[in-house]
């Protein structure tokens, strides 16, 4: 139990829970006594959104549909209110807040997310992820690669082994998937002695 004389006294609670204090006043001979029930909360616990990286800059994106989900990770959605911002000082004050459809302007941009309880709004915590606009690869137009089917039977072997390095060039960080005419997956790195 703490006690103090002081005319404004302080208390920091040391953890979340309901607590009861009270204020004993006293005047002369005649004493009152104020009880009140106070609920201490922390800010909701919450996951840190992962980034987003597209090719695509016209994309918009609907952080609602994308992220509430993942941030709340098995939280009910029903009691929290999740807002998106462009700034940590907008989401600070809750101001300003992201349209529901967003499209980058930038190449490399931060979303701030405030994530409050809908009772007893005044915790709350703010998370932030990146969004990064990739440049598309791009695919070199190769020359076909000719072939002298000797035995006449429609097949023959090609050296496909530097068509990859053709088509991406010096490009980094580049997945190049390849099928033959029947849309099956030719396995990767492509042989040096490919039968069609």
């Amino acid at each position: 139990m703490n006690e103090s004389d002081l005319l404004r006294p302080t208390h920091s609670f040391s953890k979340k829970g309901i607590y009861t204090i009270s204020a004993i006043f006293q005047k002369g001979v005649i004493t009152a006594t104020l009880t009140k029930t106070i609920s201490i909360i922390g800010p909701p616990v919450v996951t840190t959104p992962t980034d987003i990286s597209t090719c695509d800059k016209n994309k918009t994106f609907d952080f609602n549909n994308l992220k509430d989900n993942e941030i709340l990770n098995g939280l009910p959605a029903g009691d929290y209110e999740i807002s998106y911002y462009s700034s940590h000082n907008e989401a600070n004050k809750k101001i300003n807040s992201l349209s529901s459809t967003y499209k980058p302007t930038n190449a490399n941009e931060i979303i701030y997310v405030r994530i409050q309880r809908k009772e007893k709004s005044i915790c709350y915590v703010i998370k932030n992820f990146k969004i990064t606009l990739l440049s598309a690869p791009t695919a070199n137009v190769i020359d076909d690669i000719p072939s002298c089917d000797f035995n006449e039977d429609g097949f023959s072997s090609f050296d496909l082994s530097n068509i990859e390095n053709d088509i991406t060039g010096n490009q980094i960080n580049i997945i190049t998937t390849f099928f033959d005419s029947n849309k099956n997956s030719i396995p990767t790195p492509l042989p040096l002695n490919y039968r069609n």
